[in-house]
Parts: structure tokens; sequence; C-alpha cells
């Protein structure tokens, strides 16, 4: 198994970075009358917040695949036919 360098400091920086990013992107979403894709970016921030918070907290301790981490919370996401009826 490959050895693993975490840079904290940087995992900080992008986590806060990504939460910046995604709430501008709700408010852009809010002002543009889709609050739709606005409650997408809540559901993804609420899944992401416990990761953020331990990668800027420089707390997180072991690296995990996070591609696959998102791919399975946002495909559960919009499996919901709620959600769906969104995209269309």
């Amino acid at each position: 198994m490959p050895e693993y360098v975490m840079q904290k400091k940087e995992l900080a920086q992008a986590a806060l970075k990504l939460r910046d990013v995604l709430c501008v992107a709700k408010e852009d979403f809010l002002k543009e009358g889709c609050p739709g894709s606005a409650g997408c970016v809540d559901y993804a921030l609420e899944l992401l917040n416990p990761i953020l918070d331990l990668c800027i907290a420089k707390k997180l301790e072991e690296s995990f695949y996070f591609t696959a981490y998102m791919g399975r919370i946002m495909g559960d996401h919009l499996g919901y036919s709620k959600y769906s009826a969104i995209l269309v």
C-alpha cells in the first residue's frame, strides 16, 4: 500500500476554499431564482461539512478516496425522485 504524506495546511486551505465556493454558488442560485439548485448545494454542504471541518482543524489523520465518497453521496442524493425532478 502506498504511503501518503498528509499536507494538513494545504488541506485546510482547500477545504476553506471549497466551502466558500459552495456558499457563493448557493447565494448565486438563490439570486437567480433556482431554489432547487440551492437546496442541492445545501445537501452537499451537509454531507461534506464533517470532512471539511476535520481538514480545516488539521485533524484528518488518514487519507481516503474522496472522489468515491462524493460520487456515492451525490449519486444517492440524485437518485431520490424529488431531486431528480429538479434536474429535468
